[in-house]
């Protein structure tokens, strides 16, 4: 379940990153559930149009997943099997406007704070989720805009980048590993 959430936070700081001019990073993305560490974290890798996140599944498995706006794919790699799954990126033909959360309805700067070590811009954002209105907190560093903190007003969950670098990426990181077999996703029933 955690794991669940964890995506989907990462998905909707991708969205909200997308819109911002960021230069090429990587870092460890951190979820914190409740103040408290979940034991999530994933390995981020970001270009303008390209993203890579590696989290670990257990022991022996970490989940790759490669995102490419310039061709609108999304690959899932499994390193244990040496195949991927593909499917399209739909989440992203939209792009958002003007530095926008999904779903935001209004922001206001609401001071400046260190966050891993990082001057930011600390704002209240309100937002509009299944058709209830939340407020989250958002730092974006001063520097470069950089979306390096996210958190639910009631703190109820949080999303940080730590040990972040910026600079160029390796353009291997956002391509399939040679050797690797695409597989069909597999069909859940319910």
């Amino acid at each position: 379940m955690v794991k669940k959430i964890s995506f989907g936070l990462l998905a909707i700081w991708i969205m909200a990153a997308a819109a911002f001019a960021m230069p090429s990073f990587s870092c460890d993305w951190v979820v914190s559930s409740a103040g408290r560490d979940t034991g999530t974290a994933a390995k981020l890798f970001w270009t303008p149009q390209k993203w890579r996140s590696e989290m670990s599944m257990g022991k022996d498995f970490t989940m790759i997943m490669i995102a490419r706006t310039d061709i609108n794919k999304l690959w899932t790699i499994n390193s244990v099997n040496r195949t991927y799954t593909e499917s399209t990126l739909d989440f992203m033909r939209t792009p958002t406007v003007g530095g926008k959360y999904p779903g935001e309805v209004s922001r206001r700067q609401v001071g400046r704070e260190a966050v891993s070590g990082i001057m930011c811009n600390k704002f209240e954002i309100s937002y509009k989720f299944r058709g209830e209105t939340k407020k989250a907190y958002q730092w974006i560093s001063v520097d470069n805009q950089i979306g390096v903190k996210t958190a639910d007003a009631a703190g109820a969950w949080s999303s940080e980048m730590r040990n972040l670098k910026v600079g160029a990426q390796p353009a291997s990181l956002f391509d399939i590993p040679a050797g690797y077999k695409r597989v069909a996703i597999p069909k859940i029933k319910f």
